[in-house]
């Protein structure tokens, strides 16, 4: 259910301000995610879903701003 709900929220977010380089900001916070799980003391062995919730988002973000993109030349047109 939490997948879904940041699935959404990614493509709200994508349609509502409709920018590309909005698609930089989840491999950042990949990479800053990344960072701390291979701290010392960290249990980097354990599964991760950091992959999987990264091209989730990134996907969901890409379809919104086409979809926000689509819809504001839609609206414009008419």
């Amino acid at each position: 259910m939490t997948l879904v709900i940041l699935a959404l929220a990614a493509g709200g977010i994508g349609a509502w301000l409709r920018r590309w380089w909005l698609l930089a900001l989840p491999p950042a916070a990949a990479v800053g995610a990344g960072v701390l799980l291979v701290m010392p003391g960290s249990h980097a062995t354990s599964d991760n879903p950091l992959p999987f919730l990264l091209v989730v988002v990134e996907a969901a973000l890409a379809i919104g701003i086409v979809l926000g993109s689509r819809l504001r030349h839609s609206a414009v047109s008419s």
